[in-house]
């Protein structure tokens, strides 16, 4: 009986993240057009929505003014230690896509932590395979889509990258998720050409080098050698732009 309660109270945890009307409907347990109602009346102060979501800051409003919703516990992420090996990729991932995505945007600390939580996810997941995980190799794959997206931006600055939170989180279609199919059809060409884009290869690898050596003069000066030989002036920009934008925040961390 105790294990049969406590399985209930663990169920109605609900961690903080982004959330459509119709899943603030269903935690409200009303329709979506009272929803609607409810969320006019705070317009102001709410704010507009990210396509279809609400973001954290916005629902931790929406909670102050309607009250969690009932039998609802609201569970707020944690930042992560960083103490072993995954963590350690977790923050270079986290760091490599804020600097090419999100690097002028500042976050809360639930919406760092859950992000940071979707790519601890990204890093533990099973192989379909079975092998054994090679967090170096998910590291240069994860760099390579995210470097596919920021091209994709540069190409149609219209277009726009919702919070990490949500962007992030494997289940949103739309987001990091949606950049599978672009690395998806690489990887066949490269059975073919392992040539085939090595120039976004290169560029992951020479972060991940970064990550272990920290030694920024020397990876910008192999960066110089490829990118500008090989007339990437964009992808040199790039990563010239990521490299700097790290050593930037780690300076600013110890110093404070």
């Amino acid at each position: 009986m105790e294990n049969t309660n406590q399985h209930r109270a663990e169920k109605q945890n609900m961690i903080l993240r982004p959330c459509t009307v119709k899943e603030l409907s269903a935690f409200y347990r009303v329709s979506k057009t009272t929803i609607r109602k409810w969320l006019e009346r705070y317009k102001e102060e709410i704010g507009e929505r990210t396509g279809h979501f609400y973001m954290i800051e916005q629902v931790k409003i929406i909670f102050e003014k309607f009250g969690v919703p009932s039998g609802k516990q609201i569970v707020f992420p944690k930042p992560e230690t960083f103490t072993d090996e995954v963590s350690e990729f977790t923050e270079a991932a986290w760091d490599f896509a804020c600097a090419l995505l999100w690097k002028d945007k500042i976050f809360c600390t639930e919406e760092i932590a859950l992000s940071k939580n979707h790519l601890r996810e990204f890093f533990t997941i099973p192989n379909k395979s079975g092998n054994p995980i090679s967090l170096s190799k998910r590291l240069s794959v994860f760099c390579q889509r995210i470097t596919l997206t920021r091209m994709f931006l540069d190409y149609k600055p219209q277009r726009f990258i919702p919070s990490p939170a949500l962007w992030l989180d494997r289940n949103y279609k739309y987001g990091f998720a949606g950049t599978l199919k672009w690395f998806k059809w690489i990887s066949e060409e490269r059975k073919e050409n392992p040539y085939v884009r090595e120039e976004l290869r290169v560029l992951a690898d020479l972060y991940c080098e970064y990550i272990k050596t920290k030694s920024a003069a020397e990876v910008m000066n192999k960066a110089g050698d490829y990118f500008l030989k090989k007339n990437f002036m964009h992808l040199f920009r790039i990563f010239s732009d990521c490299i700097s934008h790290i050593g930037n925040k780690t300076n600013y961390q110890l110093a404070a």
